[in-house]
């Protein structure tokens, strides 16, 4: 009898059939313990009358076994209201199907605690509809762990509120794959700050689209670690606005790969703090292009170390402009190696003028090609002292005129 469940040992309770439980009466319901209702099988739970579910407490009701908690059926889970959800834990909830947690009420998805969702399991947190999801307290989404996180569908991201995104961390966002950073709205993007842009993995940054790229502050892109800018794509760095180049620092020019040099157009180039320029390493100008090393202002060939111009390739030299060669310090053109001398044309030769020629190491004489010789102007020939006289290649001064092969005489 019905009267007589409230002093049944949990032992005997679970072994009673849906009968006598289907006629439990709410004044009945509320006599039984926490461990007699821990005893019902999902089949007993299922059978229990809404009126009878609804006027259990949190306490009774936080002692349903979580394997038993699938017993209850859609209708039952709705009539317990937002203060019945209240007394689950996230083992319980972890125990819920999805249909049993899509249908959850907006009002029991939004009084959902961080202790009873940080207890939810990835699989189970995506039980939810992002639509559900959205509804989540913007403190419950602040206490997501990395591999809840891992386990959002895109479209979870995508549908984060405002206050939502707000409490999105570094932590979460650490997390984040690269698919799930492609979801992440251009109003997240933009609101994102140093700490949090910072977290992004090196891996998951391939995962944002130009218009994402574009959306960053400056000041973000700034901010940015050397590993964060070495995972950019091609695509990506070709996407960046002209404030958001001006924006990188030295600190990242390692990250940049020579792939990513190269994708930088000949205006993006221009566009790079000189300092940044200048702390390219050899092995990265190397992978400029022939129109952007005729890009580089002023400032930036200043800033050009000496290590850095000795590894310019002859082709490159040769782009060099003759704006770009008076520029050049004596210690600058005393280090551009001897094989690359070569790519130097008639123009750029004569805009060595004296001072120029006579920084060129005996060495970068001797590489000088028959051309590059007869280019050079009288003042300059005149200039040369004897150890450069002395490297020249005997049969390069041959075909020199006459009247060249005198002022070389010492």
């Amino acid at each position: 009898k019905p009267d007589a469940l409230a002093y049944l040992q949990p032992s005997q309770i679970a072994q009673l059939a849906t009968s006598p439980l289907s006629g439990l009466a709410s004044s009945q319901a509320v006599q039984l313990t926490k461990a007699q209702i821990g005893a019902l099988s999902a089949q007993q739970l299922g059978a229990i009358s809404i009126s009878a579910l609804v006027s259990l407490n949190q306490s009774q009701i936080s002692g349903i076994l979580p394997s038993a908690i699938s017993g209850l059926s859609t209708d039952q889970i709705q009539a317990l209201g937002a203060a019945g959800i209240n007394g689950f834990n996230g083992a319980q909830l972890s125990g819920l199907s999805g249909s049993q947690l899509n249908g959850f009420t907006s009002d029991q998805i939004s009084v959902l605690t961080s202790n009873q969702v940080s207890g939810l399991t990835s699989q189970a947190l995506n039980k939810l509809t992002s639509d559900q999801f959205s509804l989540l307290n913007p403190e419950v989404v602040a206490h997501l762990t990395a591999s809840q996180v891992k386990g959002l569908t895109t479209d979870d991201i995508a549908n984060l509120t405002l206050d939502q995104q707000a409490k999105f961390g570094p932590l979460q966002i650490a997390a984040l794959t690269s698919q799930q950073i492609q979801s992440l709205s251009t109003t997240f993007v933009s609101a994102l700050d140093e700490a949090r842009a910072r977290a992004i993995s090196a891996i998951a940054i391939v995962g944002f689209d130009t218009v994402q790229i574009q959306t960053l502050d400056p000041s973000i892109i700034s901010r940015l670690s050397s590993s964060q800018i070495f995972g950019m794509t091609t695509t990506q760095i070709n996407a960046l606005k002209d404030a958001q180049v001006r924006s990188l620092s030295s600190s990242q020019s390692p990250g940049l790969r020579n792939d990513a040099l190269a994708a930088f157009s000949s205006d993006q180039i221009t566009q790079l703090a000189p300092e940044v320029v200048g702390n390219l390493r050899p092995a990265q100008v190397i992978a400029l292009t022939s129109d952007q090393i005729s890009a580089l202002t002023i400032d930036q060939i200043h800033h050009l170390g000496l290590s850095t111009i000795g590894g310019l390739s002859a082709k490159q030299v040769s782009k060099l402009t003759a704006d770009f060669i008076l520029t050049l310090s004596g210690s600058q053109l005393s280090a551009i190696s001897r094989s690359s001398i070569s790519g130097l044309g008639s123009t750029q030769i004569q805009a060595l003028d004296v001072y120029g020629v006579t920084c060129l190491t005996p060495n970068q004489i001797g590489g000088l090609t028959t051309s590059q010789l007869n280019s050079l102007s009288n003042d300059q020939l005149k200039a040369l002292t004897a150890l450069q006289v002395k490297a020249l290649n005997a049969k390069d001064v041959k075909m020199l005129s006459a009247d060249k092969q005198l002022l070389l005489k010492r």
